[in-house]
């Protein structure tokens, strides 16, 4: 994976991804992605 920081007011981190990388986020904190990327979400519950 190969990470880089673009623009300055409103700086975005792009990921240059191979296959089988991984990206986790928050939801809501992908803010675009290309075609080639499969997105798989899961709820994970809190004990307690």
């Amino acid at each position: 994976m190969e990470p880089k920081i673009v623009g300055t007011v409103m700086p975005v981190l792009e990921l240059n991804m191979q296959p089988n990388d991984k990206v986790f986020a928050e939801s809501g904190q992908l803010s675009s992605m290309s075609m080639a990327i499969q997105m798989q979400t899961e709820y994970l519950a809190k004990a307690g």
